[in-house]
């Protein structure tokens, strides 16, 4: 560090002790005022001159701050105020952002949860239809036809007879695919208690005192009351009821089976499968030759693709049924 200038001993405070070219000895004809600027200036100049001597003999960049600078001035005066902005040559600013303090590194902020991704809202049920979610009362009417369907095959055993708590049952459920199964029973009942019971059923069911055993006024009631309609698997269920006379007779009612007539009017005739035989095929005579019959005998007569065929009442009243082929066609004769 450079030592503060002392003034010499024999100096004294003259104009003429301060050299114009700032050197020494003094210069006689320099006010005083300007000789201490020139002298001043001089000190700051060889500042600098040391200053770039270190540095081009790599002694490294000096340290440049303001109060090593104002420490190397003599005079607090404004010069000394300049010396910073001669320094700024030595050691060049640099950019704001390097040499400001380096700020603390900045805590890393935490990762924000992503947010829960929104549950999204249920889709609307539509309205309950009868394939897709049934509503509480088609559940309890297939319920309700599930427990008749039940009971009608509970209806009659051949070693017990009648049920006739079903048949109670039957008319608590009040379903209208009861009716037939029940009218159907009527020709099956033996004991007044049963009797009964089925004509108080049916009542309940359709209105009709007819009774319990009267089967064909109740026939005739169906035939008056097309749009009564027996619950399913009443087919199956009537020819298990028939099968009781004669196991044969379960072949002919099917769930499955098309038919132009509905299957309550197929009655029991009173006999097994062919207890009353056929005609199959009769052999056929002209009217003329006919000589057995009256005039006035009563006959079916039928015409198919010009061919005409007569059946006598007396000869059909021992058989019942013929098969035959008229005019081409296979032909079925019911009497």
């Amino acid at each position: 560090m450079m030592a503060p200038f002392q003034r010499p001993a024999h100096t004294a405070r003259d104009p003429s002790e301060v050299s114009v070219r700032g050197g020494w000895p003094p210069d006689p004809d320099v006010a005083p005022g300007r000789g201490l600027k020139l002298k001043t200036r001089w000190l700051v100049g060889l500042a600098a001159a040391t200053s770039a001597l270190v540095v081009a003999c790599g002694g490294g960049e000096p340290e440049a701050t303001a109060g090593a600078v104002v420490e190397s001035s003599p005079f607090p005066s404004p010069s000394a105020v300049a010396t910073p902005t001669r320094s700024a040559t030595v050691t060049p600013p640099l950019v704001a952002t390097a040499t400001s303090e380096p700020t603390a590194t900045p805590e890393p902020t935490a990762t924000p949860e992503p947010a829960a991704t929104p549950v999204p809202a249920a889709t609307p049920v539509p309205a309950a239809t009868a394939s897709r979610s049934p509503t509480p009362t088609a559940n309890a009417e297939e319920a309700r036809a599930r427990r008749t369907r039940a009971l009608m095959f509970r209806l009659f055993d051949f070693d017990e007879g009648v049920n006739i708590s079903a048949i109670e049952e039957m008319g608590e459920l009040r379903h209208s695919g009861a009716i037939i199964p029940l009218i159907e029973l009527t020709r099956f009942v033996v004991w007044d208690d049963e009797t009964r019971v089925l004509g108080e059923v049916l009542e309940k069911l359709t209105g009709e005192t007819i009774g319990g055993d009267d089967w064909q006024a109740w026939y005739r009631w169906l035939g008056e009351n097309p749009e009564v309609e027996p619950i399913s698997s009443y087919a199956t269920w009537k020819g298990v009821l028939y099968a009781t006379i004669d196991e044969r007779f379960a072949r002919f009612f099917r769930d499955d089976a098309d038919t132009r007539v509905p299957l309550w009017g197929v009655q029991w005739g009173g006999v097994g499968v062919d207890g009353i035989p056929p005609l199959e095929n009769p052999k056929t005579i002209s009217a003329a030759a006919a000589d057995y019959l009256e005039d006035d005998d009563p006959v079916f007569g039928v015409s198919i693709n010009g061919e005409a065929r007569a059946y006598p009442w007396r000869i059909m009243a021992w058989h019942e049924l013929a098969n035959d082929v008229v005019g081409g066609k296979a032909v079925t004769f019911v009497f």
